[in-house]
């Protein structure tokens, strides 16, 4: 048999987001496609089920923040090239790592989430898509039957898209394809703590995005192969008709309120100088707005505060730099909070001086 079920993740904040999961359910409902509709946000949920035959909410919608991964730096050894970031102005350049997407733990649990509701329900096949991907010109279901009798016809199990970026070499996470029981029986993903310590995240996970880490499991779920693998740039036009891959997405990240910070950049990175460890707080705003605030960000250790910084205006496209006394501190704790309009989101953070000695030497450093 090749029943498949549609596992189809949202974060849906606003109406417009609403209407285009409801269009899409709306096409695969009159072609007579199973979905499930799996979110962290239980807005529009109520009208949203009615129109799928699985509903499954989940009300933890953690982030990992930077913190977590300073706090946990002695576990990350494998940096591969995809984890790192430059920026560079008049005044230099920081050479930063980035430790995945903030949302890829939550992103996760639905994904494992949505494998679980499809073996028990009897389905062959799961398909994981996004919930903005466009309508494929030939309709969803001549797209997946094509593709699930191309796994059938060639012995196959698994079938997704590459991305083929410089700094994106790994799975495409708009949609991929995949035999039910071979990822539901990955113990990794299934027998997770998926409500355990930040700690086990980042030695189970590492610096993971959500799209290399779903490619490493289904690396560990099948055999090579076992596994299709077609370049995204060229189904983009021969599929969906659109000429860039990345407008295959109806919205971009930056259409989410998260943006903000996405394109702010705050954190405390060390440089030696000489045999001396200085520590520098490095602002960085890669964004269009122009009534962005950094307000009460404070620096201290654990008798004083070391940096005040109060209703700091962030200007598109810059970044800034302060040298910090840390009074050879142990343990520096770090808060601030980004206002824009009607978003406002504070952020604390604790991280000890030598895991920051340890990111110079391993990941991060600033080029004066």
């Amino acid at each position: 048999m090749n029943k498949f079920l549609v596992i189809l993740c949202a974060h849906v904040e606003t109406v417009e987001k609403k209407n285009v999961v409801l269009e899409t359910i709306s096409s695969m409902n009159n072609e007579g496609i199973d979905v499930c509709y799996l979110s962290h946000t239980n807005l529009y949920l109520d009208e949203i089920s009615e129109k799928v035959k699985f509903c499954y909410y989940d009300s933890n919608n953690e982030y990992l923040e930077r913190g977590i991964y300073l706090e946990n730096v002695d576990l990350l050894v494998d940096l591969i090239e995809t984890n790192m970031s430059y920026f560079s102005s008049d005044f230099g350049t920081i050479v930063d790592f980035m430790p995945g997407s903030p949302h890829t733990r939550s992103a996760l649990r639905l994904f494992k989430s949505g494998t679980n509701i499809s073996y028990s329900n009897f389905y062959d096949w799961t398909i994981y898509m996004e919930y903005d991907l466009h309508i494929p010109t030939k309709g969803f279901k001549h797209f997946f039957d094509s593709k699930i009798k191309l796994l059938v016809e060639s012995n196959k199990k698994c079938f997704y898209y590459r991305n083929d970026e410089i700094h994106a070499k790994y799975l495409w996470g708009g949609l991929f394809i995949y035999k039910t029981v071979n990822i539901y029986e990955n113990s990794k993903l299934t027998l997770f703590d998926w409500s355990g310590s930040s700690r086990k995240w980042v030695q189970a996970w590492g610096l993971g995005f959500f799209e290399s880490i779903v490619e490493s499991i289904i690396k560990q779920s099948f055999s090579e192969d076992e596994i299709i693998v077609e370049n995204i740039r060229y189904a983009s036009e021969d599929i969906w008709n659109i000429s860039n891959y990345g407008n295959i997405g109806r919205f971009s990240y930056y259409d989410s309120p998260y943006s903000l910070e996405h394109v702010t950049k705050i954190g405390i990175f060390p440089f030696l100088d000489g045999s001396d460890y200085e520590l520098n707080l490095f602002i960085s705003y890669r964004g269009i707005l122009n009534d962005m605030f950094l307000t009460d960000l404070i620096i201290k250790n654990e008798d004083m505060n070391l940096f005040n910084l109060e209703g700091f205006k962030l200007y598109p496209q810059t970044w800034n730099i302060w040298q910090i006394n840390y009074h050879e501190s142990e343990t520096i704790y770090f808060e601030y909070t980004i206002v824009h309009e009607n978003f406002k989101k504070t952020y604390k953070q604790k991280f000890e001086i030598k895991n920051l000695k340890i990111i110079h030497d391993k990941l991060n450093r600033i080029e004066k």
